[in-house]
């Protein structure tokens, strides 16, 4: 998971929306939610303050993707309340074993 210039978002978390799997970006901004099955999967993302509304991210199969999710400050981060962050959220599908 990358910010809009590219730099890695660390220590942000990532949760299934209605499922028990989430997962927090390590220093590279990388992450592990595995495994799943083919599908289309709610997303939501929370970084320092700010979270995004849940959003459909479509996983077709091995391969790759990406979707940017806007980011929003948490209601009551009133320093926060004008910013936006627009993260890239990118994955990679691998066969499972």
């Amino acid at each position: 998971m990358a910010f809009e210039d590219g730099a890695p978002l660390t220590t942000a978390s990532i949760v299934l929306e209605r499922s028990p799997l989430g997962a927090m970006t390590n220093s590279q901004g990388a992450f592990d939610l595995g495994p799943l099955r083919p599908g289309s999967y709610e997303v939501r993302i929370l970084y320092l303050g700010f979270q995004s509304k849940p959003g459909d991210m479509p996983i077709p199969g091995p391969g790759s993707g990406s979707r940017v999710f806007p980011m929003f400050p948490i209601p009551g981060q009133d320093a926060l309340a004008d910013s936006v962050l627009p993260v890239a959220l990118t994955f990679r599908v691998v066969e499972a074993n």
